[in-house]
């Protein structure tokens, strides 16, 4: 049977979501580690210079040429093989930006987060406070592994990137499953 208590599924929801916001704000604008993580082009405006020439519009781009935009099978493994590869997002021209408006999006991502992952605490029995914010936490880190591994895999994201999205969503959900844990201790007694 599916179990909701109405009030523990909203403190949870709330305090995990505030709790990862927090915990994802600190670690991108105090900790230095994402920083470390992160390369910059030796000339940045001649890249930015041929971006512009050779990417029309805002959108994924990928170098080598996407076999599924026309580019062969043996062209593409020859340029992935022999480089420069590259996978990102292009934005050529201005585009208006708010932070706030960025802020209270990743403020919601996290709160969705928090109401499934309670949603998640809230059908078990008997478990302690500390294994109800661990199975927050392994949540978390498993739908990281199933967005970062696959990243990593195909689009050849650093290993060093994809440990720490991962050592981040584990402090970050462990904390907020701590206040999940506590919220549902009731519920879930």
């Amino acid at each position: 049977m599916f179990r909701v208590d109405g009030k523990a599924l909203l403190l949870g929801t709330l305090l995990g979501g505030l709790i990862g916001m927090v915990w994802s704000s600190l670690s991108w604008t105090v900790l230095p580690w994402h920083e470390g993580a992160m390369r910059e082009f030796t000339d940045a405006a001649a890249v930015a210079q041929v971006i512009k020439a050779n990417a029309p519009e805002k959108g994924m781009y990928f170098l080598p040429g996407s076999v599924a935009k026309g580019a062969s099978e043996e062209d593409h493994m020859k340029g992935t093989a022999e480089g420069p590869y590259l996978y990102g997002v292009v934005r050529p021209g201005p585009e208006s930006f708010s932070m706030g408006s960025s802020i209270g999006q990743q403020l919601l991502v996290q709160l969705l987060a928090a109401f499934l992952l309670t949603l998640l605490v809230l059908q078990t029995r008997g478990l302690s406070l500390l294994g109800r914010a661990l199975l927050v936490a392994f949540g978390a880190l498993a739908g990281g592994v199933l967005v970062l591994a696959p990243e990593s895999i195909w689009y050849q994201f650093t290993c060093e990137n994809a440990l720490l999205g991962l050592l981040d969503l584990a402090i970050a959900w462990f904390l907020a499953g701590l206040a999940i844990a506590k919220v549902t201790a009731r519920a879930t007694a």
